[in-house]
C-alpha cells in the first residue's frame, strides 16, 4: 500500500470571546486536518495543532519524499533517525544554528516517535539542544516552538516546575514574535501545567 498524496486542511475561525489576551481571528488557522491518500483505496486521518498552511507548505517541500512510500513501514522513522545522527556531527562543524536548531527538532521528534510519545531522556537531551540552538539562530518564533516542545516533554517527565517556565518563556517568545496562536497554545500548556501542580501539591 503506497502513498499517493498526503492532503492537509487548514480549520479557520473565530475563538468565542473569553478573557483570552489575543482572541484567535476569523483569519488565523491553529489547526489543521490530515488525510493520507493510498494507492489501496483507503485513507489515513489525523490532525496537526499548527498553522494549517505551514502544513500544506511542508507537504508541498515533502511531498517527493512520501509520494509512493509504503505507508504501512513505521521503521522508516529509525531509517531517518541514523541520517539524522550522520548529519550531526557535520553541522555542529560547518551548520548555522538555524541547522543545527532544525536537526535537534528532528531528532527530538524521531525519538518521541519511536517511544511513542513516553518520557525519554534522549527526546529531553533534543528538546534542550533544539532551544539552545534556536536561541542561538535568534530566531523568536523557533525559539518559542522549542520552548513549547521542551515544556512538553518535561510536563511528561513530571518536572513541573521547568516546565512551567518553559511554557513562560514560549508565551514570551511568542509575544514579542506576534504569534498569537502560540501565545495561546503557550498559556494553555501553562494552565494545564499550573493545574497539575494544584493536583500534585
Amino acid at each position: 500500500m503506497r502513498i499517493r498524496s498526503i492532503v492537509a486542511a487548514p480549520l479557520f475561525g473565530e475563538s468565542p470571546k473569553g478573557g483570552w489576551s489575543a482572541e484567535i481571528r476569523p483569519e488565523d488557522s491553529i489547526h489543521a486536518l490530515i488525510a493520507v491518500h493510498t494507492d489501496a483505496g483507503i485513507t489515513g486521518y489525523g490532525s496537526v495543532f499548527t498553522d494549517g498552511r505551514l502544513v500544506q507548505a511542508a507537504l508541498q517541500v515533502l511531498e517527493p519524499l512520501f509520494r509512493g512510500e509504503n505507508a504501512l513501514q513505521p521503521e522508516r522513522v529509525t531509517e531517518m533517525k541514523a541520517v539524522a545522527q550522520e548529519i550531526e556531527p557535520l553541522l555542529a562543524d560547518y551548520g548555522t544554528p538555524q541547522q543545527a536548531a532544525e536537526l535537534a527538532n528532528q531528532l527530538m521528534l524521531i525519538e518521541l516517535r519511536e517511544s511513542r510519545f513516553g518520557p525519554s531522556e534522549t527526546a529531553l537531551t533534543h528538546a534542550r539542544h533544539f532551544l539552545q540552538a534556536a536561541l542561538a539562530a535568534d530566531d523568536l518564533p523557533l525559539a518559542a516552538s522549542a520552548s513549547a516542545a521542551l515544556g512538553m516533554i518535561l510536563t511528561s517527565h513530571d518536572v513541573l516546575e521547568e516546565a512551567a517556565d518553559a511554557f513562560m518563556a514560549a508565551l514570551d517568545l511568542c509575544v514579542r514574535a506576534g504569534h498569537r496562536a502560540a501565545e495561546i497554545r503557550a498559556l494553555v500548556y501553562f494552565a494545564v501545567v499550573r493545574r497539575r501542580q494544584d493536583d500534585v501539591a
